[in-house]
């Protein structure tokens, strides 16, 4: 036998093992399910066949073929027939599992789902990227699913929510956003007009028939709790918070504002997404008035995917730079590069059910931020103490030209912002 033979039937062997060891341990943890059953609640056997020809032909077990070769190639994962399916009355694991279909790094993944359970020992995070097998063996390990943001239009959501019921799992959705299809117009991308608000009030719609299987709302904000209470009265309040290892200790605060050349005052944007554009038109006008008129007193950095802004400020003379998006540990470094952070909002109901994340990412820095007198960021900020709060353009230009002249102590503001998010929004 060739050593491409052998290599092959060792792979075959490998894949194999794999598998039986997937159904092995499913059977072990919930011992209460027959191998038939488990079988029957992973893929719909005869459906998967019907459109898979070759592995109808081929012989191979669906099951089989999907979990090892089929989901990697791309191919249509063919839901079980859950209606058809007995719900089971005894409920074994003992794990909290948190899943969201999204990229890892995303800010709602880390705040909602690592960030949040950091302490907790007795939990699986899985996200978009967790090898499927792994994902569902850690499902049936959990006596509660959260969900993070979840949308129908990820395969893994429905299938996982349609197998937390199966399986008598509580099933626990959490959001940071006002993602209800009546609010749509004050979503930052309608506003914005960078998408078209037909197709977002249609995702809406769609997504918000699943928040009927939700037993419980983990939501971050008070105004979101209002609501969502429409959807279910058992909801919790957990504001955003940031684990304690980001933070900087006062000491290195110090030095660090110590180093800081004093010429000029450094002001940051983080834009985020495009969304955002309406929020900034806000600041736009002061920023270049302030830029006409005081150029070399301050510098900008814009970082984000908003528009690049830095030709209109160089053009007047204003030191500025612009940063693509970075990863979150780089985006902290950069904010406690600055000694302002700029985080302008329209007053909306979107943004006042939003949490107030910039102000405690600024302020683990020792930085303090400007923000528009919204929701989250007025029970965070007492204006001149902890940070600055703008009601209008003219309160954001007055504010910002007496920070860029010296007229205020911005290391004594930052300071106070870092005790405020050490005590109240630290994990």
């Amino acid at each position: 036998m060739n050593r491409k033979k052998i290599y092959k039937n060792e792979k075959k062997v490998t894949n194999r093992s794999k598998f039986e060891n997937f159904l092995n341990n499913l059977s072990i943890l919930r011992p209460d399910l027959t191998i038939n059953f488990i079988k029957e609640i992973l893929l719909n056997q005869h459906l998967y066949l019907d459109l898979n020809k070759d592995v109808k032909e081929s012989k191979t077990c669906p099951i089989y073929h999907y979990y090892t070769f089929g989901y990697k190639e791309g191919r249509a994962f063919c839901s079980p027939n859950f209606r058809s399916i007995k719900k089971q009355s005894l409920q074994t694991g003992t794990k909290k599992v948190v899943f969201g279909d999204i990229p890892k790094n995303n800010a709602s993944f880390l705040y909602r789902g690592y960030f949040a359970e950091i302490r907790n020992q007795d939990k699986n995070i899985i996200h978009n990227e967790t090898e499927l097998m792994k994902a569902i063996t850690l499902i049936f390990s959990a006596n509660e699913i959260v969900f993070i943001r979840p949308t129908i239009k990820s395969f893994k959501t429905k299938y996982f929510i349609n197998l937390a019921k199966i399986l008598n799992i509580k099933i626990s959705m959490n959001f940071d956003d006002l993602l209800l299809p009546e609010f749509v117009l004050s979503k930052g991308a309608i506003r914005s007009q960078v998408i078209d608000i037909s197709l977002v009030k249609n995702n809406l719609i769609e997504d918000s028939a699943i928040l009927l299987n939700a037993d419980k709302f983990i939501l971050s904000t008070k105004e979101l709790a209002k609501r969502f209470s429409d959807f279910n009265n058992n909801i919790s309040v957990e504001n955003n918070r940031l684990p304690i290892e980001y933070f900087l200790t006062e000491d290195e605060i110090y030095k660090r504002n110590n180093k800081k050349e004093n010429n000029k005052i450094h002001l940051l944007y983080l834009s985020g997404s495009k969304t955002h554009l309406k929020d900034y038109s806000i600041i736009s006008g002061c920023l270049i008035k302030l830029a006409m008129e005081y150029p070399e007193n301050f510098c900008i950095k814009f970082m984000g995917t908003l528009i690049d802004q830095t030709s209109i400020f160089s053009n007047l003379g204003v030191e500025t730079k612009f940063i693509p998006f970075v990863s979150f540990e780089e985006m902290i470094n950069e904010m406690g590069r600055n000694d302002l952070v700029l985080v302008p909002l329209e007053k909306t109901i979107f943004n006042n059910a939003k949490s107030n994340i910039k102000f405690i990412e600024a302020a683990s820095q020792g930085v303090p931020v400007i923000a528009s007198s919204v929701d989250e960021y007025n029970a965070a900020i007492v204006s001149g103490v902890n940070g600055w709060l703008c009601k209008d353009e003219f309160e954001w230009y007055d504010t910002l030209k007496s920070i860029i002249l010296k007229e205020k102590n911005i290391q004594a503001v930052g300071l106070a912002a870092y005790n405020t998010a050490i005590r109240s929004y630290s994990i």
